[in-house]
């Protein structure tokens, strides 16, 4: 049913009269490659258009089940159905820029539709949305590109992927061996209260002490171990500003723990905290 409603709205988009007399517009397009040499590079939004739904309009909380199982580092959701209104109308250019302001992982921290170059992508080559997407983009006068392949190209040519995982999944990895928990705020702050076996490495300090950190865990590897990344909470982003890095650095299994510290606490899991002078010496006689 899901499926004959997408077929149906993908349908009613070209033949929107803004995309369908543009038919002819072409929508350039990145390979893999390309995209990762500029993924940590201003400029670019990267849109996934698989699944429903997507962090617009003030829903940043919830993720669509396919991006969260994942996706590439930095990119936002937006289903195609987000490009038409509630009765499956295609929406107007003025519209399409209205919403489009409103993507972003949170509230503060949301797209410029005219400064920026849009990179959207699929599931895989013969995927439409991202084609559809792109003509209703480039009839609004928008900047587009899209990927090569979609995401079956970005993970085959060796592209990280970026899962989005709650406090219980969390609280498994941790204790796995194949897993390194990073801790992402301030110093001060892991030391209040921290996952049990974290490292703390705040963001800004993140190329400069991870290859330490990572060269104490023996038998990490790049391309297969998992990078679990945690911040504050909801509206904290450092875990996704950390993956965009690491994944252009080429270490591939990325782990964002959505919900920051925040989750950890609020599922009742246990914390670590830094031990006080007088708790390191001990009881004096």
């Amino acid at each position: 049913m899901r499926t004959f409603g997408l077929v149906v709205l993908i349908s009613a988009l070209l033949a929107h009269p803004a995309i369908s007399e543009e038919a002819s517009i072409e929508v350039s397009e990145i390979s893999s490659k390309e995209l990762r040499l500029v993924l940590a590079e201003g400029g670019w939004v990267v849109v996934d258009l698989r699944g429903i739904g997507g962090w617009l309009e003030g829903q940043y909380e919830e993720s669509p089940e396919v991006f969260a199982a994942g996706h590439i580092p930095g990119a936002y959701p937006m289903g195609i159905e987000k490009f038409s209104d509630a009765e499956g109308v295609p929406l107007t250019n003025e519209a399409l820029l209205a919403r489009l302001q409103t993507l972003g992982s949170r509230a503060s921290t949301t797209v410029r539709p005219r400064a920026v170059t849009f990179v959207l992508y699929g599931g895989d080559e013969s995927d439409p949305n991202p084609w559809v997407a792109a003509k209703q983009l480039k009839a609004a006068g928008l900047e587009v590109v899209v990927l090569l392949g979609g995401w079956k190209s970005w993970i085959k040519s060796g592209g990280a992927r970026l899962r989005l995982i709650g406090a219980r999944e969390a609280a498994e990895l941790q204790r796995g061996e194949d897993t390194v928990v990073i801790d992402l705020r301030e110093d001060w702050d892991y030391a209040s209260g921290a996952i049990p076996g974290a490292s703390s490495i705040p963001l800004r300090l993140l190329p400069q002490r991870l290859e330490g950190v990572l060269e104490s865990r023996a038998g990490f590897d790049p391309l297969r171990s998992s990078l679990l990344f945690y911040c504050y909470g909801l509206d904290c982003i450092r875990s996704q500003t950390a993956s965009i890095w690491a994944a252009r650095e080429g270490y591939r299994e990325l782990v964002w723990l959505r919900g920051g510290i925040d989750a950890w606490e609020a599922a009742g899991f246990d914390l670590w905290t830094e031990p006080s002078a007088e708790e390191e010496l001990g009881d004096t006689p």
